[in-house]
């Protein structure tokens, strides 16, 4: 019977890193395609895009590694896919800066001002990212991603584990 439960949490292991390997590799596709397209047609913003993009590969390589720790069961993945999932929890536009990363899924909760409050529902399958400085819509936006909120409460719950 021992046996059989660290089999079940060998699996959910696996399954995150599969989940997390599989978001990385998307979001690095996605971010390189973006790449080709957006940074060669802004030359005036030439140097603050290439590090806008740098940070979201070293998002999506971050959580490709975490996944892939993970995995292969190594404890760092642990502490690596903590960090990814921490990152992907906020969602926010406020004073001209955006911040929003998704490496999977999301499905989140927000709440914004523009003209009138609105709260919302969201949804994303797949990875997206937005960080944005200097925008002057006026945008007033607070939100959580409550799969990678689920995700970092059971992670950090694996975590106090002594073993995997």
């Amino acid at each position: 019977m021992g046996q059989d439960k660290k089999t079940k949490k060998f699996e959910r292991y696996q399954i995150i890193g599969i989940y997390e390997m599989v978001g990385g590799a998307l979001g690095l596709f996605i971010t390189g395609s973006l790449f080709k397209t957006l940074v060669i047609d802004a030359q005036d913003r030439y140097l603050s895009m290439i590090w806008l993009f740098f940070i979201a590969f070293i998002f999506y390589i971050v959580s490709l590694n975490a996944g892939y720790l993970l995995f292969r069961k190594n404890r760092r993945g642990v502490m690596l896919s903590i960090i990814t999932q921490a990152l992907q929890v906020p969602n926010l536009a406020i004073f001209g800066i955006s911040y929003y990363f998704v490496s999977g899924l999301s499905f989140g909760v927000s709440l914004s001002f523009i003209e009138t409050a609105k709260f919302d529902f969201n949804y994303y399958l797949g990875s997206t990212w937005n960080l944005g400085f200097g925008s002057t819509d006026g945008e007033f936006l607070i939100g959580i991603n409550l799969v990678a909120l689920m995700l970092l409460t059971h992670l950090i719950k694996i975590n106090k584990q002594k073993t995997l």
